[in-house]
């Protein structure tokens, strides 16, 4: 039978040019309770917020790029997989997106010198598993680097969602944010940071 997704925002309109993968759910017995099944495709949503295949009216596991709210089950779902029933037509609400913060972290040496050409990298907080994807922060905050000055700015959506993040200087050397220093960014999205 053909089944149709329909994402929608909270205020009810389409969301468009979301991507989505839709899975014929089968479990989640795994040690990340992810759940597993026969892949459907990658489709994005077209300008009604919907995307349409064939599948059986089994339950499905809809990979989407967004946290969403699912009307019947009144549960919702932050960055992680939506299970949803084997309607024919089914809508999922977009419940809340993280919010975006401008960060600037200030980078001097031991000897009070900046350090230029800095970046940050992270491993976000997948619950259920610990970490999951490291390396370089998402989207243009991946690209930031700090000027001669010893300042790096860049926008990102709220660095909650990492649990770790990790200063990395121009020759490659590392360093681990402290909790405190962590607590100070995620505060105040500023930072004084001594290498």
């Amino acid at each position: 039978m053909r089944r149709t997704i329909r994402l929608e925002s909270p205020d009810g309109k389409p969301l468009a040019n979301v991507q989505v993968l839709p899975l014929m759910y089968g479990s989640s017995g795994n040690h990340c309770g992810e759940p597993a099944g026969i892949g459907l495709g990658d489709f994005r949503t077209n300008g009604r917020g919907e995307v349409s295949f064939v599948a059986t009216n089994s339950s499905l596991a809809l990979m989407i790029e967004h946290e969403y709210y699912v009307p019947e089950s009144g549960g919702f779902v932050a960055g992680a997989p939506v299970i949803v029933g084997g309607g024919r037509d089914i809508t999922v609400k977009l419940l809340w997106k993280l919010p975006q913060y401008d960060y600037v972290v200030w980078i001097r040496g031991s000897d009070h010198r900046p350090i230029a050409g800095a970046h940050f990298m992270g491993c976000a907080n997948v619950a259920g598993c610990g970490y999951g994807d490291c390396g370089p922060l998402p989207g243009a905050a991946g690209a930031a680097r700090s000027n001669k000055t010893g300042m790096l700015r860049f926008r990102s959506e709220d660095l909650r969602d990492m649990s770790t993040l990790t200063l990395v200087n121009g020759t490659g050397e590392k360093q681990d944010l402290t909790e405190l220093e962590m607590d100070e960014l995620l505060r105040t999205h500023r930072l004084h940071l001594g290498w």
